[in-house]
């Protein structure tokens, strides 16, 4: 195996990584989001509840810049890693 098919080959696992790792982001970001309509649920007033809220979802929403270039990256390593495996066969 040449070197150009073992680099494909770890660029198109590494980019699986980041696209898994993506996934899971979006997952755990939409598991706090309830959790936090869930909890705050129990504020009486509303204008508290949405001030509280707010801040919590907006806590929660740092992580979507991160999110989103786990799966940029992620789908740029793959189409890279693919093309250098296609590429890289032996004719």
């Amino acid at each position: 195996m040449n070197i150009k098919r073992i680099i494909g080959i770890i660029l198109v696992l590494v980019g699986l990584f980041f696209l898994g790792y993506g996934f899971y982001g979006v997952g755990e970001m939409s598991k706090y989001r309830k959790k936090i309509d869930k909890t705050t649920g129990f504020i009486p007033n509303e204008t508290a509840r949405d001030v509280v809220g707010g801040e919590l979802h907006a806590k929660v929403d740092e992580y979507n810049m991160p999110v989103a270039l786990c799966f940029i990256g992620g789908v740029v390593l793959v189409v890279i890693g693919g093309a250098t495996l296609y590429y890289g066969r032996k004719k």
